[in-house]
């Protein structure tokens, strides 16, 4: 495994090198003067302030430099510091079957690579069980918000009057989880519209 150290603001992604272990990325962070740290329940994150960049700093490591420079950013914004775990595809050998380090977003959420199947395959299932049980009903099903903020959903309404009665729900991790702690879909239905009521 190795680490791979990226800065980011946006849509704008930096890419700083990759260490060999967590702790020497951590090193080299704060050997950097202006990075800021903040502590979560799972670990520290660490961060720049946009106005406490410098035009030109180089910052080094063993005999590597690395320039940084606030205008390689947007004023006004901070910038993540952000370390991945990686996999070296030809210099590791894997166990058999081994998913790759790292993260994939899916929809507006992102997850481990050892995640990602299980939570495909669980919207999927959803998205089976409500097209069965709609289409049963008479109403058709249609998936949307693809590229919107909150991600997709899926619609139902009745065949012959789409604007009457549509029943939505989205498909993020929150409400796979409660698809299966219901006893059944009609009671998944019936949460859902429950937390409709509320938001």
């Amino acid at each position: 495994m190795a680490y791979l150290l990226e800065f980011l603001q946006d849509e704008i992604s930096n890419i700083v090198g990759v260490f060999d272990t967590e702790e020497n990325a951590v090193s080299f962070i704060e050997s950097i003067p202006f990075t800021r740290r903040n502590s979560y329940s799972f670990g520290d994150g660490y961060y720049m302030r946009y106005e406490e960049i410098p035009e030109l700093y180089t910052a080094s490591y063993k005999d590597w430099n690395y320039v940084i420079s606030k205008s390689s950013y947007i004023p006004g914004e901070v910038i993540d510091l952000a370390l991945s775990e990686i996999s070296l595809m030809d210099s590791e050998e894997p166990e058999r079957g081994e998913t790759v380090s790292g993260w994939t977003r899916l929809d507006g959420y992102s997850f481990s690579n050892g995640e990602i199947a299980d939570q495909i395959e669980k919207r999927e299932a959803l998205i089976r069980e409500a097209r069965k049980y709609f289409l049963a009903l008479g109403r058709e099903v249609e998936l949307a918000g693809f590229d919107s903020e909150d991600g997709s959903y899926a619609a139902s309404y009745p065949k012959h009057h789409p604007d009457d009665q549509c029943i939505e729900f989205h498909l993020d991790p929150q409400t796979i989880e409660l698809r299966e702690q219901a006893e059944s879909f009609e009671a998944f239905l019936e949460e859902q519209q429950d937390d409709q009521q509320y938001d």
